[in-house]
């Protein structure tokens, strides 16, 4: 499904990911950068006409269908271990996403 990925939860699914493949042979790529910006000015005390506010935090748009993630293994007997590992990266995700394998 579609949503919006924070800065934070990227970085959580990295580095969880990243702890794996430092220890295993494998290569790792990210397809998502944080491409949108969110600003924030102070609730009480902002007056109008005074500039648009500090960042917030950065955001991604995810469409459905795209991949977030893919994954090459230089041993196939490592596939069951990374399958796994996709899986639990599924819980930091705040959408549906699905896991396959491709020849």
């Amino acid at each position: 499904t579609k949503g919006w990925l924070s800065l934070e939860q990227i970085n959580a699914v990295k580095h969880f990911l990243r702890r794996f493949f430092k220890k295993k042979s494998g290569t790792l790529w990210y397809r998502i950068f944080p491409e949108r910006f969110k600003t924030r000015k102070s609730l009480g005390n902002a007056r109008m006409g005074k500039g648009k506010g500090a960042l917030d935090c950065m955001m991604f748009y995810v469409k459905k269908g795209q991949i977030l993630f893919e994954v090459r293994l230089k041993r196939l007997k490592n596939e069951f271990i990374v399958l796994r590992l996709l899986k639990q990266c599924q819980h930091k995700l705040p959408f549906l996403t699905k896991v396959f394998k491709s020849n």
